[in-house]
This record gives structure tokens, sequence and C-alpha cells, in this order.
């Protein structure tokens, strides 16, 4: 059995990567990102040499190991600010627009270190931190949630299944014997789009009902 190489497009029999030690650990090391990273890691990886100047397995994969950390540490750091909550999520997205900015020419290449995708994954994870503790704050001031009240028949199931995707949410972050900075975004994020759904019709409750599935499907 042949594989090809996803860096280099090298092309060789199984046995040969199983007995390269540094092929074997990349390997292994791109199996630990979770998919909506890994789809776009070896993009992002490529920013760090020129074209014509393809780096050797093992600088592939002290990079990639570097990144696995990042992606994988749970929180994000930058300078001196505090640290910060962080998903794959986040990750993805930074390394989504630094990519979509490389297209552009907006990137100064070959990069030397990952300072700029801190930076975007820090800004996000700073504000998904604030939206929670808002949401967090909203919560301690008022009740749990009856059923919402129809504004039309056509609103009701909507707004139902999205109370039952909030209270899923919530009940998730109940009972934890420390807090998970995970399930409290998720839970952020549903309320979030419960509350923009109160003052919602037609399409755009369709659309509000459909974001919050996708995020309570996200890291399933």
């Amino acid at each position: 059995m042949h594989l090809t190489c996803p860096f280099c497009g090298s092309d060789a029999p199984w046995e040969i990567w199983q007995a390269s030690a540094d092929l074997k650990e990349i390997g292994e090391l791109f199996a630990r990102l979770p998919a909506n990273v890994r789809d776009k890691v070896l993009f992002y990886m490529r920013f760090f040499h020129p074209e014509k100047n393809a780096p050797s397995h093992g600088r592939r994969k002290r990079l990639l190991k570097s990144i696995v950390d990042l992606v994988t540490s749970g929180q994000v750091r930058q300078g001196h600010q505090p640290p910060r909550p962080t998903t794959p999520e986040i990750w993805a997205r930074a390394m989504a627009q630094m990519i979509a900015q490389g297209e552009q020419g907006k990137l100064k290449l070959p990069l030397a270190s990952h300072n700029y995708l801190i930076a975007i994954a820090y800004a996000a994870a700073d504000r998904a931190h604030a939206d929670a503790e808002q949401a967090r704050e909203e919560r301690r001031r008022r009740p749990l949630r009856e059923e919402p009240p129809a504004v039309t028949e056509e609103s009701r199931g909507p707004l139902l299944e999205l109370s039952y995707l909030y209270h899923r949410a919530l009940s998730a972050t109940i009972g934890l014997m420390r807090p998970d900075p995970a399930l409290d975004l998720r839970l952020a994020r549903v309320d979030n789009i419960y509350t923009r759904a109160q003052e919602a019709h037609g399409q755009d409750l369709e659309r509000l009902l459909i974001e919050a599935r996708e995020v309570m499907h996200a890291d399933n």
C-alpha cells in the first residue's frame, strides 16, 4: 500500500512511512487535531517556508507539534494579558482568516512564529469570554425561563425548540466540579441566539434555529 505525504506530495510504500520516526510522529500529531483544524493546518503551515525551499520532516514535525500544543491546551495567552478559554473552532477560524489574508497577499511571508495566529485567536476568545461573563451575570439576575410565549402559531415550534436547546446547554453546566470553558461558551452563544429570537419572525427565526442547532452539535 502506498501513501502520499500531505505536505510535499511524496508517494511511498506504507513500510517507508513506518520506518521514519519523524513521518510516523507527524501522522500521529496530525490525527490529534480536531477535524475543523485539520482541514486548515496544512495551508497554514505553508506560510512558514518559501515555496521553493521545502523544510525537513523534522522541522515539519516540530512546527506541527507546536500547533497541536496550542489547539489542545484549552486556553490562549498573549503577552501579559490574562489567559482566555478557547476551543478548536476559534483556532480554525483564526487559521481561516490568515489563509484568506495569505491568498490576498496581505501576509509577510515566511512566518517566523505563531504570534499573529495567537493574536487573532486571543481577540476572538476574549470576546467569547466577555459574552460568557455577561450571560452568566444575566442568568444570576433572572429565573430559569419557562416555555416561551408564542407570538404566532408559525413561531411557536422554533421558539419551543430553541428553549429546549437553551435548557440542554444550561443543564450541561450545572453540577460540574469546576467550570468548563467550552460548555460555558456554548451556553453563552445559545443564550444570545435565544434572546435574539424573541424579536425574530419567519426566515430570520428559522436561521437562528439553524444557528443554535449548529452550536449544539459543533463538538459532537
